[in-house]
Parts: C-alpha cells; structure tokens; sequence
C-alpha cells in the first residue's frame, strides 16, 4: 500500500505530463480511475478499519493502487469540489463553473478531455460532475455540451442520451467521435437492461 498526500493541481500536472512524453514502442500508459462517493467519510471503508461497513472492491483498489489518506477538499460543497478535481484549479476560479447547480462553461476544461485528446479511453458512470446545467441547445453557446465527467458509458443515461435527438444533434457537432462510441454501446446497453 502506498499512501500519499493529495494535491489537485500536482496530480493534473503529472497526468498532463504523462500525454506529453514521447511514446516508446510498446508503452502503456497507466490506467487512472477516480471513485467518488457521496456522502460517505474515510472512515467508512473497511480498508481503513471500518468494522460495519464491508467494502470489498474498494479495499482491493485501495489495496493495489494508491490511497490517499491526506486529501483536501477544494470546497465544502459537492459540486464546487468536483469542478476544482477535474480543472486542477480553486473552485472560484472556475467561476460559475465552481458553483453549486450553475452552468458549466466551455472554457473550463476538465482533464479528462486532456485525456481523452492524448489516446485514453475515458467513461464514467453516475452523475458525473454534477448538479451542473449543460447546453441545452445552439443558444447556450458558452456552455458546455456534455458533462466535465465525461460520457456516460453503459447505464440507463447513456441510452437517455442516444434517445434524445437533441442531445445526439449536440454531440455530432461537438464531438463526432463520440457518437460512433455512442452508438457502439447502444445495442449492449439495451440487452443489458432488458
């Protein structure tokens, strides 16, 4: 187990290092997940030695990767913090992007487009980084088309999302590459919640 201090800004700076660096062949680039649950205190892990909470697959990942035991967070609120976790930035220096149930705006880049832009495969499931209003149509053209935590993969809200012919006009536009991973899922989502 390796344990560490944990600094937003550090951390999307090695991540952007990492896509900077000349590929040799055969490189891997690590793998990076990010777990976030609401609500729920270090404490409550039995990895951390929680004796009513049975945690499994945390513990594993904790375990294997790398726990952080000294974070801070960027806001007391949720969505604030969020913003500050995938810019790497304080959440007012997001602006209305760093405030609760506000409008993301475009500029605001999340590192997982940095990721997604230097050959990862990126995805999430659940809300993402929200409560957060999206563009809604062309008129919200300072806001940002999809979600800062980038598409949802294999859950009742992508096929939401494949269902609504605004949101498939919104993703054409924006990211075309996108849609054919969309539309790639669909028909596996589908039989999985049938």
């Amino acid at each position: 187990m390796k344990i560490i201090t944990f600094y937003p800004l550090g951390l999307l700076l090695i991540v952007l290092s990492i896509g900077c660096k000349e590929k040799s062949p055969g490189h891997k680039p690590p793998n990076i997940l990010f777990a976030i649950s609401d609500d729920q205190s270090f404490a409550h892990t039995s990895f951390f030695g929680s004796k009513f909470v049975k945690t499994p697959a945390f513990d594993k990942i904790a375990r294997e990767g790398i726990y952080f035991s000294n974070c801070f967070a960027g806001s007391p609120g949720c969505a604030p913090s969020r913003s500050s976790l995938v810019t790497g930035r304080y959440h007012w220096q997001n602006e209305q992007s760093g405030q609760h149930a506000s409008s993301w705006l475009r500029k605001h880049i999340p590192f997982i487009d940095l990721l997604d832009n230097n050959g990862y495969i990126t995805g999430r499931t659940g809300k993402g980084v929200a409560p957060f209003q999206y563009a809604r149509d062309e008129k919200d053209s300072l806001w940002r088309i999809t979600n800062a935590g980038g598409v949802a993969h294999k859950t009742e809200e992508t096929l939401n999302i494949i269902n609504d012919p605004t949101e498939i006009e919104n993703l054409a536009e924006s990211f075309p590459d996108k849609l054919k991973e969309l539309s790639d899922c669909y028909d596996e989502i589908n039989n999985e919640l049938n």
